[in-house]
């Protein structure tokens, strides 16, 4: 597992004649390795560039004893602040320590300064006896790291994931490059592929792309060919996801306290029916309802649904390339002056934000029979409450009500987005375009702007039955 994450290694160490066996060991095997020493790595003038795993000596202080473990690891955490930095990417420890206990130590102040924002955080950290490998040799090295990244199941997912993504963009890549075999035409001609996939991303019409970033839409065009690639990688390792119904969110309230969450309960749910445990311990409906309980609780809930908005906004909202003199389809603005198309205030929650979004169809859009006119559906933005969540449940189908929770770039907080069928129709793309009256704020992504079309045919092609009863 481990050969297949890393292809380059650091090594931090105030023993250089330790190293020595180890770097061998790990060219042998083609892996690039650069070693420092700590003083060599503090007077480096650049932060480092990124590799998957670092070596790292707990005792790295060489004016230090051993047993001043607090010492040894200011000095990592002022190392990894000053040349990992943020930016770094994802990377590996294997802490050289013959007491694994002290890894916790070096977590806990690492989750301090990854709170503060110091620098990215590895995703595992592996306790190793350097000895043994000093007097026994490195042949069961990567056989040691690999029986101790199984139990981390998260750190395995994504040491998978990395390798099928770096399979992907290789495969990506030369598909399109396989297109052309003539060496003296291959640049022209790549950029008229390119030119190709960014036009057929964007849709929109060749003449009205001047004020466009093509650059930027070849980018998401080529991330749709390396999602194929990552769909069409298998893995027949379902470690992940064994026992899932026994699965739970932890909240730490304190050093002795910790709530569980369970995959199955949702958000909205009655708290009675909820599967909570506090200590290992399951909560009866009693208990979840007295402090310190509720509290714990409701933060515990607080803390996922944050979770549940960013994800929900990555894979949903697209903030990148906008643009308010291009209509696009699946475009979302605010509605800044009065509009027909302005929900009133008193059909909506307090302080939420009227909105419309561009719903032109996208053979409509891409053929140029648009006409200088937006089909458009009005609707509105307002923060995420569990009362009005189940209030919107009940709400008839002529509302898009699964679009929440997100974040957005101008609301960090938990948002609910609803559209309301009843108020469609089109305007101007004209004054979409003017600033004064919308406010372009972001455009949904394909899977999104997919269900609401779905949904709004639905709704307005419904025919209903006219009988004599």
């Amino acid at each position: 597992m481990i050969e297949k994450f890393i292809d380059s290694v650091l090594i931090f160490d105030d023993l250089a004649e330790e190293v020595t066996s180890l770097q061998e060991h790990l060219e042998r095997n083609d892996i690039w390795v650069k070693y420092f020493s700590p003083t060599t790595l503090l007077e480096y003038p650049d932060k480092l560039k990124n590799r998957k795993l670092i070596f790292l000596d707990l005792h790295i202080n060489p004016s230090l004893p051993s047993s001043d473990i607090k010492g040894h690891i200011s000095l990592i955490r002022k190392l990894f602040t000053e040349k990992i930095g943020k930016g770094f990417g994802t990377y590996g420890i294997i802490m050289w320590t013959a007491y694994p206990e002290e890894v916790f130590n070096l977590k806990k102040r690492m989750q301090i300064d990854k709170e503060e924002g110091k620098y990215d955080t590895p995703l595992f950290i592996v306790a190793l006896d350097k000895m043994k490998y000093l007097k026994g040799g490195w042949s069961d090295l990567f056989t040691d790291i690999n029986s101790q990244l199984e139990q981390n199941l998260a750190a395995s997912f994504f040491i998978q994931w990395n390798d099928f993504v770096k399979k992907g963009k290789d495969n990506a890549i030369l598909n399109i490059y396989n297109l052309s075999n003539d060496y003296s035409l291959q640049d022209q001609n790549l950029r008229f592929i390119l030119l190709q996939l960014a036009k057929n991303y964007t849709g929109v019409p060749l003449e009205n792309l001047a004020a466009h970033n093509l650059t930027q839409d070849a980018f998401k065009a080529f991330s749709d060919m390396l999602h194929y690639e990552i769909l069409s990688a298998t893995s027949d390792n379902n470690f992940l996801f064994n026992g899932i119904t026994e699965l739970f969110y932890k909240y730490k309230l304190d050093e002795q306290t910790n709530y569980e969450y369970s995959s199955n309960n949702h958000l909205i749910s009655n708290s009675d029916d909820k599967s909570i445990n506090k200590n290992s311990v399951v909560l009866s409906k009693k208990q979840k309802k007295e402090e310190p309980q509720l509290t714990a609780i409701n933060n515990l809930e607080k803390e996922l649904l944050e979770i549940y908005s960013i994800i929900n906004s990555k894979l949903l909202l697209d903030n990148n390339n906008l643009n308010q003199s291009i209509i696009i389809p699946g475009n979302v603005y605010s509605v800044i002056s009065d509009s027909p198309f302005k929900i009133p205030a008193d059909q909506r929650p307090v302080n939420s934000q009227a909105i419309i979004i561009e719903v032109t169809p996208p053979c409509d859009f891409s053929n140029g029979k648009k006409g200088g006119i937006s089909r458009i559906v009005a609707g509105f933005i307002c923060d995420y409450e569990e009362v009005y969540v189940k209030q919107l449940r009940q709400k008839g189908e002529n509302f898009y009500k699964e679009f929440y929770p997100v974040y957005t770039e101008t609301n960090k907080s938990s948002k609910i987005v609803v559209l309301d069928f009843k108020y469609f129709g089109s305007t101007q793309e004209n004054d979409l375009k003017n600033s004064e009256k919308f406010n372009l704020i972001f455009r949904t992504k394909d899977k999104l702007f997919a269900d609401i079309l779905q949904k709004l045919s639905s709704h307005t092609a419904r025919l209903g039955l006219a009988v004599i009863n």
